[in-house]
């Protein structure tokens, strides 16, 4: 999906931002906001449409859970704004927030959007035991989702509407007013300014801004369905990539091998499974003949 603005090309030389690290915890694991009796407090259903943010931002900020929290230990650390995750905003836009599974899976892989201040809560059980809760509230998720996909629908239906257009140029305020140019000063002494998102929502929003202002597409891995960006900048691949890694690519080779084998010993044409495997027919061929099959009966020819 191309997102076309009407703006100039962003410049291509080397971002600084590229750098940004963020870190993932071990694991990430719901706890429940409790009410004054010691009830869990949700909401009764969402509404995650791109056309009802605005009916979300409503609850922001409102104190409601489950809430989803970190698993102490070392953490591991990641470089969204790098080639490997140049489409992680597009994932996050295909985020179910209604599903607290898919948020934790989320998260697992790329951290908290971490979005402060976090919630706090601390109360104590009739036990004596202690309930406590900080974290990023599953209502934040639901809201940052809807956001984004309302700006990314926005970008892709561009309007005339004074009314839209300002609501886009404030989404995108809200949130890239958390991308900070830093001044660093390497050991030669030179100096280096440095772009960078002060954490992980801040940094999706930003390609986002970049695949709008860039004119960038996006397609799918033809192995695993990642989405991968389409671009001259140096976060993008060149048109004709099919596979977002050197291990999808391998991975599609054995794949489309291994299922040519199991279709050629049901007694299917090479003609027949070329077709079904999206294969040359010579290089079906030649897996064929390789496994021996043909001097079996029943042999693909």
């Amino acid at each position: 999906m191309c997102y076309c603005f009407g703006v100039e090309t962003v410049n291509t030389q080397n971002q600084p931002y590229f750098e940004f690290e963020w870190p993932v915890a071990p694991d990430y694991r719901w706890v429940e906001w409790l009410d004054e009796e010691g009830n869990p407090v949700r909401r009764s259903g969402f509404d995650a449409h791109p056309n009802t943010s605005a009916a979300l931002v409503q609850d922001e900020g409102n104190e409601s859970g489950p809430v989803l929290m970190i698993v102490e230990g070392p953490h591991t650390f990641i470089h969204p704004m790098s080639r490997d995750h140049a489409a992680l905003f597009r994932r996050f836009a295909e985020l179910d927030a209604t599903s607290l599974d898919a948020i934790s899976d989320f998260a697992r892989q790329y951290g908290w959007l971490g979005v402060t201040p976090r919630n706090s809560q601390t109360r104590r059980r009739p036990d004596g035991s202690i309930h406590h809760a900080e974290g990023e509230p599953q209502q934040l998720w639901v809201n940052e989702v809807a956001k984004i996909r309302q700006a990314m629908w926005l970008c892709e239906h561009p309007r005339s509407a004074k009314r839209e257009k300002e609501k886009l140029a404030w989404l995108f305020g809200q949130h890239l007013q958390y991308v900070q140019g830093r001044m660093t000063v390497a050991d030669d002494g030179s100096a280096q300014l440095r772009i960078a998102p002060m954490h992980l929502l801040a940094a999706m929003w930003l390609q986002l801004a970049m695949a709008v202002t860039g004119n960038k597409s996006f397609v799918k891995c033809r192995f695993c369905e990642r989405q991968i960006e389409i671009s001259t900048a140096e976060s993008g691949f060149r048109s004709n990539r099919l596979f977002c890694s050197q291990s999808c690519k391998t991975n599609d080779y054995r794949r489309r091998k291994r299922e040519s084998i199991r279709h050629a010993r049901s007694g299917k044409s090479v003609a027949a499974i070329a077709k079904l495997v999206a294969t040359e027919p010579r290089t079906v061929r030649t897996w064929v003949k390789r496994s021996n099959i043909g001097n079996r009966k029943g042999a693909a020819k």
